[in-house]
Formats: structure tokens, C-alpha cells, sequence
């Protein structure tokens, strides 16, 4: 058996979407910007894998900037190794990293992964008693702030303050503007959209996905009915004279999942045929021998789709110091009426020298387009 030492297939690493493969080729990608993240193996915090009784936690967290004006557009990274007798080939993904979206500012977002492993008690002559290891639960959350919004919100605060203490200000409301508009404008329910744009990123899902990865850049609208609601303007007044915050109310979405999968595989210049992901592994068969493969090529297809979907979510803040944000889980079409809207699957060609981690020179190539579809699988 000849081995296939790991390679890394990636659009850059880390991954950066401003660098990454048109969502739309027919719509192409802005490229006026750059994602700044700690390297994935020196994350910010990390909780080594802790056991109790048979059950392990581990976590992660990092930290990623995100500035300037990238996307629509996806970036992957896939380090790759196996094996081939010239024929039958088997391909083992691992540190796996998809992200997909759409940015425009100053995002500062923490990726963060929580892991459960399950243990069981295992027996063997000579050794005896051991344990054996298997991936239970994986959960991923990457919370972000939106530096140029903050910087607004702040410059409005002043300018509001320095507007209600000015003798023009006063001026206005002795000559005045009815009051009850003033109550009247309270009344209305707040809304927050991101300005900077939609944007996910997933690691480490290949094999949980079974060979695809989705991630799903999500553009929300928050309406916060607080200010509709006495009882729950006053609570609210109250948690601001303690630098705090309370908020409720329905979260609207647009989802966009993008799935990420290999469609061709080829070493040097034959081809992966059949190429099915089992048990953990991508297996298949040359469609010529190869004795010593030298270059490894995949071809890698990504399909985006949309929908909507609606949650709820609470949110309490004291001091800054202390926060509560629950969020119910969504209410998504595609899940409830098996509505999708495919707007096509689509190729790219990357390749590197096998062996090779350091990300080839050839930079992605597009090999395929798609057209919009309406699917509907109740």
C-alpha cells in the first residue's frame, strides 16, 4: 500500500472568506478586506478534555477580525491523508474549516466549541480493562461585535446628551413638540439589524455531516417589543440605572446554508471514481494506476440555498458585567415544509503537492456552474 502523506486542500490558512470562492460565479466577490484570526492550534482559552465518570468535556474558544468589504463568498480548508494500492484508494478528512458570508466593516466575533465525549469500558488479554472514546455532542456558538455599530450607537448617545442639554434643545420644548408624541415614540418597538452583513463558520463537522459541510450565514432582525410594554419599559428603566439592559421579542431570518462536499477527486492525473464517503472515510478507485502519486486535486461542489426562519429571544444585562441571552431554536420552512430554494451547485478546483501543508500556489479554479432551483419535499 502506498501512503498518501496529509495535505492540506484550502482556499488560505486560516481561512478567509476574502480569499475564498465566489457564492454566486455569476455575481463574482469583493475582495476589499482581510480576516485576522489566532491560529487554530493557539486558541484564546482552552478547557483540556475533563472526565467524569465516563463522560469527557473539552472547549475552545478563539478570536477572528473581520475588516473591509469581502463576499458573497465561501473558504475551506481540509488537511487530507490515506492510502492506495494503485487502485482502491481511501481518504481520511481531518481539521476541517468551512466558513461562507458576506461583510462589509469591523467585526470582532469568538468562536467558540464545546465537545462531549462518551466513553466505553473496554476488556483485552493482555491489557485488560480500558476505555474507548467516541464524539457524543459537539456545539459551536460564535458570538460578535460589531465595532463600527458600537462606535455609532456611542457618537448618537453623545450627540443626544449634548442635543438634550443645549438651550436650543430647551428652547424646542418650550415652543413645543407635544409630549404625547414623545410617549408615542416609545411605544414603538425597536429594531436592530447587522450592519456589517451575515457570516458563519464551521469546524470539524466533515464527519459529523458525513462528508458535507453547511455552514449558514444568517441575516437577522431583532424586534424588541419591550418598548410596546409598560410593565416591561419600566424594568427596563429600572436595569439601566444599573448600566444593564432588557430586551424580548421575535427574531426574524434569512438563512443562507451553503453545503460543501468533494465531487472529484484525482491523483496526479487519474481519477477517483466512485468516490462515496464511508465510515469515516472517502473510499473509491483509480480509473488508471498510480504508483506514486506526486499532486492531489480535488474538485469541491457548494450549493447555497435560502430560507426563512423565526426565533425568540431575551436578553438581560447588568453592570455590562453580567448577561443572559437565551434564544429559542428556530422555526425554519425548510424545516417544517421541506421548502428550499437552491440557487445552484457550482465547482472549484483546488490542488496541492501531496505532503504539502502549506497552501498550494494555484489559487482556486472554477470548473462547474448550477441554476436556481424550488424544491419542495414535504
Amino acid at each position: 500500500m502506498n501512503e498518501i502523506k496529509t495535505t492540506r486542500i484550502a482556499t488560505s490558512y486560516p481561512i478567509d472568506i476574502c480569499q475564498g470562492i465566489a457564492l454566486f460565479p455569476l455575481i463574482g466577490t469583493m475582495r476589499a478586506g482581510k480576516t485576522f484570526s489566532q491560529p487554530p492550534d493557539k486558541p484564546i482559552l482552552t478547557v483540556r478534555p475533563t472526565t467524569i465518570l465516563l463522560w469527557r468535556f473539552s472547549a475552545t474558544a478563539n478570536y477572528r477580525l473581520l475588516a473591509g468589504v469581502c463576499g458573497p463568498a465561501y473558504a475551506a480548508s481540509f488537511d487530507i491523508a490515506g492510502q492506495s494500492d494503485g487502485r482502491a484508494v481511501e481518504l481520511t478528512v481531518t481539521n476541517d474549516q468551512v466558513a461562507a458570508g458576506i461583510f462589509a466593516g469591523v467585526v470582532v466575533s469568538f468562536p467558540v466549541t464545546f465537545a462531549v465525549d462518551q466513553g466505553t469500558i473496554t476488556w483485552s488479554w493482555p491489557k485488560g480493562f480500558g476505555t474507548k472514546w467516541h464524539r457524543a455532542l459537539t456545539k459551536t456558538a460564535s458570538p460578535s461585535v460589531d465595532v463600527l455599530e458600537t462606535l455609532v450607537e456611542i457618537i448618537r448617545t453623545l450627540l443626544k446628551e449634548e442635543s438634550d442639554s443645549s438651550d436650543v434643545q430647551k428652547g424646542k420644548q418650550e415652543e413645543g413638540e407635544p409630549e404625547e408624541n414623545k410617549q408615542d415614540d416609545k411605544k414603538r418597538p425597536k429594531v436592530s439589524v447587522p450592519t456589517w452583513g451575515i457570516y458563519d463558520h464551521r469546524e470539524d463537522t466533515f464527519n459529523a455531516g458525513k462528508g458535507v459541510v453547511t455552514p449558514e450565514p444568517t441575516f437577522s432582525v431583532s424586534i424588541d417589543i419591550v418598548p410596546m410594554i409598560p410593565q416591561l419599559r419600566a424594568v427596563d428603566a429600572g436595569l439601566k440605572a444599573l448600566w444593564g439592559n432588557f430586551s424580548l421579542g421575535p427574531r426574524l431570518k434569512l438563512i443562507v446554508p451553503v453545503a460543501v462536499q468533494f465531487h472529484r477527486v484525482f491523483l496526479d492525473q487519474s481519477e477517483v471514481t466512485g468516490l462515496t464517503y464511508r465510515n469515516g472515510k472517502l473510499v473509491g478507485q483509480t480509473d488508471t494506476a498510480v504508483e506514486q502519486p506526486t499532486t492531489l486535486r480535488v474538485e469541491l461542489d457548494h450549493s447555497p440555498s435560502f430560507t426563512v426562519g423565526m426565533s425568540l429571544f431575551l436578553s438581560v444585562s447588568i453592570c455590562k458585567l453580567f448577561s443572559f441571552s437565551p434564544e429559542t431554536p428556530d422555526l425554519r420552512l425548510d424545516k417544517l415544509l421541506g421548502l428550499q430554494i437552491k440557487a445552484g451547485t457550482y465547482c472549484a478546483e483546488l490542488a496541492n503537492t501531496i505532503g504539502e501543508l502549506a497552501v498550494g500556489s494555484q489559487g482556486p479554479q472554477q470548473c462547474g456552474t448550477g441554476k436556481v432551483e424550488v424544491i419542495l419535499d414535504p
